[in-house]
C-alpha cells in the first residue's frame, strides 16, 4: 500500500523553536489559512475559504456550486458526542471531535489536562483530482493543573490508498505547522490547511466501474498525539476519478464522497406531469402503462429510496458510450419504449411527448424486464412506465436536467443513484 505522509504536525517544539524559520498560525486575523506551498501536479492554489460558495473553472455553463460548510456551520453541528462526520454532499463534509489533552512532568505523571474541540472540513471537486481540508482546534479549556500555553499539540493528516484499490496513490500541497495550546487558543478560526493531489494514481480496477474510468479510493486519516496514549485516528474514504471517455466532453476527472448517496430531484411545481408519472411509477406500479396490461401481475418499478425493503432498488447510470454492451443495452432501453409508445394511452392534445420511466440512461431501463423474464427469476417483477407528457415545457427540460445533473453530482458510469419527487400535493399521496 502505499502512503503519502500529508505532514500538517502541528509538531513537538517550543515557540523559541517555531520561530526559527518555520511557517506558524497567522496572528491577527480573524480567518487566515496557513501557507500553501504550490506544487507542480496541481496547476493552482486555494483562493477560497471553507463556505465560499466555488462554480466550476473548467465547465463554466455548469451554474450549481458545490455548498461547501462554513466553519460555523459546522460547528453548530456540535452536539457533544465524538468523532462524526456530516455530509451535505458529495463534495462537502465536517467532522466534529472532541479531545483530551494530558501535560506530563518529568516523570511522566499527569499534572495537567486540557479539553479540546477539532473541527475539520473537507472539499472535494466535480472537475479536478483533488481534495482539500482544513483543520481547526478551539474550546481549548485547561480543567486541572497548572498552565502550560507552551506544550505543543501534534496533529498529523495521512492519506493512503483504499482497501478497493490498493494501488492508489496521493500526491500533495501541504504546510508544516508548528503551535502549541497558547496560540491554538489565540486563533480558533485559523485553520491548518491540506491539499491533496491524485493525478498520477494509477486508477482502474476497482470491481465494479469500467476500467477507463480510472476509479481510485483514498483514506485521509488525522491523528492527534498524546504523550499519554496512542493516537485515535479519524478516517474518511473518498473517490477519485479519472474518465477517459470524457462522456461527450461533459466529465472531468474528479474527487467525491461516494458513500453519499445521490439523489436526483424533480419537483411537481415544475415538472407536474412527468413528476407525477415517475411518482405513479415508484408508488403504484400497477396504475402505470403497460403494467395496466397485466393487472394479475405485481410489479416494481425501482429507483423510490423510500420503498419497502424488497422494493428498494436503485437506478444506475448507463453511459452508452462506455462499451459496445453498453450501447446495445441502451439501444433496447430506446426500442423497447418506442414500441410501448405506440400502444400508450394518449390524451387528444397537441405537443405531447412520450415519457418513460425508469430512463432510458439507466440499467433499469425498459429492456430489463425483457432481459429478467423468466417468472422464477427474482428479478422478474421489475418493470417500467411509459407516459404522453408535453414536450416542450416539461419532457425536453426534464431530460437536459437530468443530463447535467450527471455531470453535476459527478456521476460516471455504473454510479448509483434515486429518484425522488418532491411538493407532492396531497391529494395525490
Amino acid at each position: 500500500m502505499s502512503v503519502v505522509a500529508l505532514a500538517v504536525m502541528l509538531a513537538l517544539v517550543s515557540p523559541s523553536a517555531a520561530s526559527a524559520g518555520r511557517p506558524r498560525i497567522p496572528s491577527g486575523s480573524d480567518r487566515a489559512w496557513v501557507s500553501h506551498n504550490g506544487g507542480p501536479a496541481l496547476g493552482h492554489a486555494v483562493h477560497a475559504p471553507p463556505g465560499t460558495r466555488v462554480t466550476d473553472r473548467q465547465n463554466p455553463v455548469m451554474a450549481a456550486d458545490y455548498d461547501y460548510y462554513g466553519l460555523d456551520e459546522c460547528r453548530k453541528r456540535d452536539d457533544g458526542t465524538d468523532v462524526q462526520w456530516y455530509y451535505k454532499n458529495r463534495f462537502a463534509v465536517c467532522s466534529i471531535t472532541h479531545r483530551q489533552y494530558y501535560i506530563l512532568d518529568a516523570e511522566n505523571v499527569v499534572i495537567g489536562m486540557y479539553e479540546y474541540r477539532m473541527t475539520v472540513l473537507g472539499q472535494g471537486y466535480r472537475d479536478h483530482e483533488e481534495m482539500k481540508y482544513f483543520l481547526y482546534i478551539d474550546k481549548l479549556n485547561q480543567i486541572f493543573g497548572l498552565p502550560k500555553p507552551d506544550a505543543p499539540l501534534v496533529v498529523s493528516m495521512t492519506c493512503a490508498a483504499g482497501g478497493k484499490t490498493p494501488n492508489a496513490t496521493c500526491e500533495y500541497n501541504s504546510s508544516s505547522v508548528n503551535a502549541t495550546i497558547g496560540e491554538w487558543q489565540s486563533n480558533p478560526d485559523t485553520a491548518a490547511a491540506l491539499h491533496v493531489s491524485t493525478y498520477g494514481s494509477p486508477g482502474g480496477r476497482d470491481g465494479v466501474h469500467d476500467n477507463q474510468d480510472q476509479v481510485n479510493y483514498h483514506r485521509l486519516e488525522i491523528a492527534v498525539y498524546s504523550q499519554v496514549v496512542s493516537p485515535r485516528a479519524m478516517v474518511i474514504d473518498f473517490r477519485c476519478d479519472r474518465p477517459l471517455l470524457d462522456y461527450g466532453g461533459s466529465m472531468k476527472g474528479g474527487c467525491l464522497y461516494d458513500q453519499v448517496e445521490s439523489t436526483l430531484h424533480y419537483s411537481y411545481k415544475k415538472y407536474p406531469n412527468l413528476a407525477d408519472h415517475i411518482y405513479t411509477a415508484q408508488k403504484h406500479p400497477e396504475k402505470t402503462y403497460p403494467a395496466t396490461e397485466f393487472p394479475s401481475m405485481k410489479w416494481a418499478i425501482p429507483g423510490d429510496k423510500d420503498a419497502k425493503p424488497e422494493n428498494r432498488k436503485p437506478l444506475t447510470r448507463l453511459y452508452p458510450g462506455s462499451s459496445p454492451e453498453a450501447l446495445s443495452y441502451y439501444d433496447a432501453n430506446r426500442q423497447q419504449v418506442q414500441t410501448s409508445c405506440v400502444t400508450a394511452p394518449r390524451p387528444p392534445v397537441g405537443g405531447l411527448e412520450c415519457d418513460e420511466y425508469p430512463f432510458a440512461s439507466t440499467w433499469e431501463g425498459a429492456s430489463y424486464h425483457t432481459r429478467h423474464n423468466d417468472p422464477a427469476s427474482p428479478d422478474f417483477k421489475w418493470y417500467y412506465s411509459v407516459r404522453y407528457v408535453p414536450g416542450a415545457a416539461e419532457n425536453g427540460p426534464a431530460g437536459r436536467y437530468l443530463a447535467d445533473w450527471y455531470v453535476r453530482d459527478h456521476l460516471i458510469a455504473k454510479d448509483p443513484f434515486w429518484v425522488r419527487i418532491d411538493d407532492v400535493p396531497e391529494e395525490n399521496k
